[in-house]
């Protein structure tokens, strides 16, 4: 099975599917997922649904990363079932939820796939292992995560246990980083079942790049200067997203050229700190995916300068993805996927480095030249690897090998 760096990932979706049977059915797939709840993902479900017949569920709510209001898919071309949400740890959690319903509708649904986009660890995971086994027991379990580093602290043990008992049990495993791939190859799943697929990417419409009018006029309304060099942070705000070394390093900057100023887009714990270096830093919660956007299309840079912890390492950065597509040039530090999102080692600082980060931002902003490189070839990786239709496509052709028996 092809990573998306392999020569394979490349080919265009069409191309990728030419071999296949084309007298076999669409293929049933029940996809159990709380990331649809946020507006701008629909493309993908679009994109799966022209190839498959998709029932999507998902609960009624669930916290946003920007705080954004819930977002119901549309269901255009797919059925779309909510339920209420059970957090039977007794705490919130991306992971300790389970959908309280009897069978998630497959009984009538009677899928061929299962597919779950959440830790294998996790309780949406156990759910579906149960209820395949009681009610779809010819369907296929695939399972997307994101966990990019091994089991830590004091859960570290259940956490391993939870896992060994679903891994037997899971046909395929979509790896959001190459980290997670070999994480698992290593513990002894076969590496022909390990897929290095983010579960979703920009629609093209992303792809574009504003004009010097749609510029200047959206600096204006942020009280930006034409002449000011804009670094962007956007996320989450806090420690472990680097932000202390994005100060630390905007003030090591020389006294030459443009004056930089910092714009951070997000909400967290460190917003009063990074409000109390205005004017320096501009500090915005727009709220929802939709308006960030405005955001990279003012910036001359996006940076994204994640530290790596005991128990976490930047599993992919969907912000890098959504900045290239823009058209702005986009660096990052060296922790867990961000090397491998951006795909040039030129534009990737070591982590808890804030002078050579400075020196990166120097020559970005000294060298036009080298922005609008960088730039352009941001957009390009974007359309060939991170577009919702092409991710869409690629998550088929996994289920048409697995239905076909392709894998071993």
């Amino acid at each position: 099975m092809p990573s998306l760096d392999s020569p394979a990932a490349d080919s265009s979706p069409e191309a990728s599917r030419s071999g296949l049977n084309p007298d076999r059915r669409s293929p049933r797939v029940l996809l159990v997922s709380h990331s649809y709840l946020e507006g701008g993902y629909e493309g993908k479900l679009r994109a799966l649904a022209s190839e498959v017949t998709l029932r999507l569920c998902l609960p009624k709510r669930f916290p946003s990363t920007f705080s954004a209001p819930i977002v119901r898919p549309d269901g255009d071309g797919y059925e779309v079932a909510t339920y209420p949400i059970w957090f039977p740890a007794g705490r919130r959690s991306s992971t300790r939820w389970v959908l309280p319903s009897i069978d998630l509708g497959m009984r009538q649904f009677k899928p061929d796939i299962i597919h779950v986009e959440n830790e294998i660890e996790s309780f949406p995971v156990l759910q579906a292992l149960v209820q395949r086994r009681l009610l779809a027991p010819h369907a296929a379990v695939v399972v997307f995560f994101w966990n990019n580093l091994p089991f830590a602290g004091w859960k570290a043990g259940l956490l391993r246990l939870l896992t060994l008992v679903a891994r037997p049990r899971i046909a395929l495993f979509l790896a959001g980083n190459q980290a997670g791939r070999e994480l698992l190859v290593r513990e002894g799943v076969p590496a022909e079942r390990v897929m290095v697929l983010p579960a979703y990417g920009v629609d093209r419409t992303w792809i574009r790049t504003p004009s010097p009018e749609t510029r200047r006029s959206l600096r204006r309304a942020y009280g930006l200067a034409a002449d000011e060099f804009i670094v962007l942070y956007a996320g989450r705000l806090v420690p472990e997203k680097g932000l202390d070394d994005l100060l630390a390093a905007l003030s090591l900057l020389d006294e030459t050229g443009p004056p930089a100023r910092l714009v951070c887009v997000g909400n967290g714990p460190m917003k009063a700190a990074l409000l109390a270096q205005s004017p320096r830093v501009l500090v915005v919660s727009p709220g929802g995916r939709d308006a960030v956007q405005p955001f990279y299309e003012l910036a001359d840079l996006l940076v994204l300068p994640s530290r790596t912890t005991p128990l976490w390492a930047e599993q992919f950065g969907r912000v890098l993805i959504e900045a290239m597509a823009a058209g702005v040039p986009t660096i990052g530090s060296s922790s867990g996927a961000i090397p491998e999102v951006i795909g040039d080692p030129a534009l990737i600082f070591p982590e808890r480095n804030p002078v050579a980060l400075a020196r990166m931002i120097d020559r970005m902003r000294h060298d036009p030249a080298l922005r609008l490189a960088a730039g352009q070839a941001g957009q390009a990786r974007v359309a060939s690897h991170y577009t919702n239709d092409v991710i869409a496509a690629r998550t088929v052709d996994a289920y048409r090998a697995l239905l076909n028996g392709d894998l071993p």
